[in-house]
């Protein structure tokens, strides 16, 4: 099986400011809208793309990074967890 694997921002729950980053793996699915910024706030756009939510999320890292490179060794961590999990198959978004 085939999992889509992108990096997350992690933020501070008041002041909003960048703590790190987690990584997360979903399976294929075309479940989300692009949302487009207006005046108003967010509108949902006809392009598709992978949601990274539940349903669809399979895993999430516990841990978060500094930086957005993530580590070599915290991604194989990573991706022994979706080969335990029976993923054979990944693409970095």
């Amino acid at each position: 099986m085939k999992a889509l694997i992108r990096t997350k921002k992690i933020f501070r729950p008041y002041s909003q400011k960048v703590l790190g980053y987690r990584v997360q793996a979903t399976i294929p699915n075309m479940a989300a809208r692009k949302m487009r910024k207006v005046k108003s706030g967010f509108v949902a756009t006809e392009q598709e793309v992978p949601s990274f939510r539940a349903p669809y999320l399979i895993c999430e890292s516990m841990d978060y990074a500094t930086e957005r490179d993530i580590s070599k060794g915290d991604m194989e961590r990573f991706v022994l967890n979706l080969l335990s999990l029976g993923f054979t198959e990944f693409e970095m978004l």
